[in-house]
Formats: structure tokens, C-alpha cells, sequence
């Protein structure tokens, strides 16, 4: 993982590089302790580690910026035009979730053009009575502003991105949850087994030095 994860510190200003370009990785290899490889796990595991936890806060931060931000503006502006449509139906009043129920037919995937111009050719007669000067065109394009971008976002777009971000900000906070358990099992393995082996002799300059770095060792 070397070179993958950085930060610079400039003033007040963070820069964090972190690439996220990975080729397919073998998770269970990557979380399986093998006691034969101690050693260079000792010398590795910890920037790998860091490597994934910081993987794992990018992805939960860009879930949460969608929901809370990108999704909330889709969604009031749904609402705003989803409550237009009820009230041209002789609904002044309606209930949150007759909106977020009629916003969903409005602008869902399945819904047809004709179905579309037909609700906005409702809300555009009720917008009039409100003293709204502009033509059905002008009206049409800005009500289903968010259809005409390239992809569109539909509602099932919104539902489903949202979901999507949360499941992989979930699997990678799994993976960097067992590799901080597996540095745990490998500082208490590496402990035990060093201890052993300096019952039976001295160690090496490389053995101390991989006792030092899981904890067990100490010059007296």
C-alpha cells in the first residue's frame, strides 16, 4: 500500500491523498494470520491497516454528504412541486407522506411522458392562479430539471445510489474493523512466540527488533 494514503499540511489548509484505485483484492487472504508470515506482517500490517480505516471514513463521508446533502435538495424540490400537483387536485393541505408518495409517482423511472406532461400541465394551471407568469415550457423544464440531466435522476436513482454508498462504506468499515483485530492477534502471537525463542538463546539484531515493534521486548 505504500504511496496509496498521504497528507500535507499547508497553513490551514489539509490535503489528504488517498487512492482509491484498487485492483480486485482477496479480503479473506488478506484478513487470514498466517504465524509463518509474522514478520513481514509486523513490518506491513499497520499502513495497511491505516490504509483501510481511511478508506473507510472516505466512503462513510461521501454516503453522508449524498444523503444529507444531494439527496435533500432532490427531494425538497420533489416535494415543492409534488405538493403543487395535490393542491390542483383539491389537496391545499397534504400529509408528509401523501407528498413523498405522490413526489415518487411523479418522478419515478416507470412514469411516462404523457404521464409527465400531464402533471405539470396540473401544477402549471394551479401556479397560474398563483400569480406564476411563466409558460408551460419555462415551468416544465424546472420542475423535471433533475430528469433532464445526463444520467437522469429518477426517484429509484436517488434511492438506489444512497443505498449503494451505504453498503460499500459498510463492507470496507467491516474490513478495516478485522484488520484492527488482526493486529491485535498478531502483536499477542508475535509477544508469545518471541518470548519462547529467547528462552532457547540470544536473538538476532532482526528478531529483537520484531519483538520491539509487537511490544514483548524491552532491554534490560
Amino acid at each position: 500500500m505504500a504511496g496509496r494514503y498521504s497528507i500535507a499540511i499547508n497553513g490551514n489548509q489539509v490535503n489528504v491523498a488517498l487512492d482509491e484505485s484498487l485492483l480486485q483484492q482477496d479480503v479473506e487472504a488478506m484478513l487470514t494470520f498466517n504465524p509463518e508470515d509474522v514478520e513481514h506482517l509486523l513490518r506491513t500490517h499497520s499502513g495497511n491497516q491505516s490504509y483501510w480505516e481511511a478508506l473507510s471514513i472516505r466512503l462513510s463521508s461521501r454516503h453522508e454528504n449524498f444523503v444529507d446533502v444531494w439527496a435533500k435538495k432532490w427531494w425538497a424540490h420533489s416535494n415543492t412541486y409534488s405538493r403543487e400537483v395535490l393542491a390542483a387536485y383539491g389537496e391545499p393541505k397534504p400529509t408528509g407522506p401523501a407528498v413523498q408518495d405522490m413526489a415518487v409517482q411523479i418522478y419515478a423511472a416507470d412514469t411516462s411522458e404523457t404521464e409527465r406532461k400531464k402533471y405539470a400541465a396540473q401544477a402549471h394551471d394551479f401556479a397560474i392562479k398563483k400569480r406564476f407568469a411563466g409558460t408551460f415550457d419555462e415551468y416544465y423544464k424546472v420542475m423535471y430539471k433533475y430528469q433532464m440531466l445526463t444520467p437522469p435522476w429518477y426517484f429509484e436513482t436517488v434511492s438506489e445510489t444512497a443505498s449503494k454508498l451505504k453498503e460499500d462504506a459498510d463492507l470496507v468499515k467491516s474490513i478495516a474493523s478485522k484488520l484492527h483485530d488482526k493486529s491485535f492477534h498478531l502483536g499477542a502471537y508475535a509477544r508469545a512466540f518471541m518470548a519462547k525463542f529467547g528462552n532457547v538463546g540470544p536473538m538476532s539484531v532482526n528478531e529483537a527488533a520484531i519483538m520491539e515493534a509487537a511490544g514483548g521486548y524491552r532491554k534490560s
